[in-house]
């Protein structure tokens, strides 16, 4: 603000010179026989007539420092008043430089009778309407001071979620910001003092707005999607470890700008964590491992983000299809290696409600993510059954089975070979009722998985023969049957994932 300052200071004294010049109906016009100015010349009222430049210089910057005395000046905001007059001033009497412009413009070539003052002055780069009598080199210091005292930033309003509690969102209102318009004030005192020595100049202020207003963060409570499995069926641990996660992901908030990390929220699925032994899908197969079912929670959280017209950054899906969701819609995460994120590209938060009960649980999210009026649905297009290539007969060359086998000709099945499938998933997006678009989010193959039967290494003892063979060798699949395919996975689930 400081070289603004100087260098309104600096226009005002100068156009104060040419003001007054018109006003008493006289102009600069300096005899250049002599170096002094001609008869009938004025400068703010004072006769320079006859005078040389340091002559009139003196007597300009005297009478700018005795008349500055009867200024009094009243800068008003609201109910405060900074009032001024001559003694709270240190005058600038730098005319001289004014004065001496001229000089320097007669002795570089010819000097026209009658010149344009106002004209001279603008191609000196100064504003000829900012017209101040009297110019007060400290004026500065006062604006910058009075500005300290007016001007706030703007305080945004906040909210508070409490998603187990009525009401959920309670908020607090926002303050709106002043900022000075420091450049108009100069321009008001200004044309204040131009026309009476006792001036009245009201602040003039830009009101700012907050990035949060109470009215906006009220309309990211909206409900946007709610989205439901069903684990009814599931083992007491995995439910507690869907239940865990859900504790961590309830009353989430997700802020402008802010990625959300389902990994990073819920945290490493250990024992240390709480987290406990239940069906997973590794490897292709149902096994056991710490966190089983916390798929079924990210798959929950997924499925309710996408209703919410929320672009989702990162999902994977299981290399086996699950029960709870149809394909191509399921959400696999696993620590350090699969994750489901999204960011939020809205102005307004996001929230989270994650409620679990005995039989289902439930994601809500609020925001402004859709328009009014728009609604999301979703579809699965089911493309083809990949056929599985049979079984696999491993020799137990470790032992592993020993308890169940040992001898040539005996065999233990592992794994049952699983038909493979491809899918499709699409949004649905509504406007007032009526489909506008279909977007396709996903095409997914979950590969057919080959059956796995160990049998024993050791030779049959000579005499010795073995029971009735029970376990049956399946051989690659010749047919697929494209029918039934959501009640053919549900059968191939453990019955603690089958809903």
């Amino acid at each position: 603000m400081k070289n603004k300052s100087h260098k309104i200071i600096s226009s005002i004294l100068v156009v104060a010179i040419v003001i007054a010049t018109f006003a008493c109906g006289g102009y600069f016009l300096f005899n250049l026989d002599n170096k002094t100015f001609k008869q009938n010349t004025t400068i703010s009222g004072v006769d320079v007539s006859g005078l040389n430049l340091a002559q009139a210089q003196d007597k300009v910057g005297y009478m700018l420092d005795s008349t500055a005395q009867d200024i009094t000046l009243d800068i008003i905001y609201e109910d405060k008043v900074w009032s001024y007059n001559g003694s709270n001033f240190e005058v600038n009497t730098n005319a001289d430089k004014i004065v001496k412009s001229v000089f320097n413009k007669n002795r570089s070539g010819d000097f026209y009778k009658n010149v344009q003052i106002v004209k001279h002055i603008q191609d000196m780069g100064f504003n000829s309407h900012i017209a101040l009598n009297y110019v007060f080199s400290n004026m500065q210091e006062k604006i910058e001071s009075i500005v300290a005292e007016i001007e706030q930033q703007p305080i945004d309003a906040t909210i508070s979620f409490y998603p187990n509690s009525n009401p959920m969102f309670v908020t607090t209102p926002h303050q709106e910001g002043v900022q000075v318009d420091v450049e108009k004030l100069y321009e008001d005192i200004a044309n204040a003092l131009a026309t009476s020595r006792q001036a009245k100049v009201y602040v003039p202020v830009i009101k700012t707005q907050p990035q949060f207003t109470q009215e906006n963060l009220l309309k990211s409570t909206t409900k946007q999607s709610e989205f439901s499995t069903n684990y009814s069926k599931s083992s007491s641990e995995r439910k507690g470890n869907i239940q865990l996660a859900f504790s961590k992901l309830n009353g989430l908030v997700i802020n402008p700008n802010q990625t959300f990390s389902f990994n990073d929220v819920v945290g490493e699925r250990t024992q240390a964590n709480g987290f406990k032994t239940a069906k997973v899908i590794q490897d292709g197969k149902f096994q056991d491992g710490i966190g089983g079912g916390v798929c079924q929670a990210s798959t929950t959280v997924y499925n309710a983000l996408i209703r919410a017209g929320i672009d989702v950054e990162e999902v994977h899906k299981h290399s086996l299809p699950v029960s709870y969701v149809p394909l191509a819609f399921d959400a696999m995460v696993s620590w350090g290696y699969a994750d489901l994120k999204f960011t939020n590209t809205t102005s307004l938060p996001i929230f989270i409600k994650a409620t679990t009960d005995q039989d289902n649980i439930c994601v809500e999210v609020f925001g402004y993510t859709k328009q009014p009026n728009q609604q999301i649905k979703t579809r699965a297009e089911f493309i083809s059954t990949l056929p599985h290539q049979g079984d696999k007969v491993v020799d137990d060359t470790q032992g592993e089975y020993l308890d169940k086998i040992m001898f040539k000709g005996e065999y233990y099945r592992v794994k049952y070979p699983q038909e493979g499938y491809e899918s499709k998933a699409y949004v649905q997006l509504y406007q007032d009722g009526v489909m506008i678009e279909e977007k396709l989010i996903r095409h997914e193959r979950y590969e057919p998985q080959q059956g796995i039967v160990y049998q024993g290494v050791e030779n049959i003892p000579e005499g010795m023969t073995l029971p009735n063979n029970t376990v049956n060798i399946i051989p690659p699949q010749q047919k697929v049957d494209n029918s039934n395919v959501q009640e053919k996975i549900t059968k191939a689930s453990p019955s603690d994932l089958t809903p």
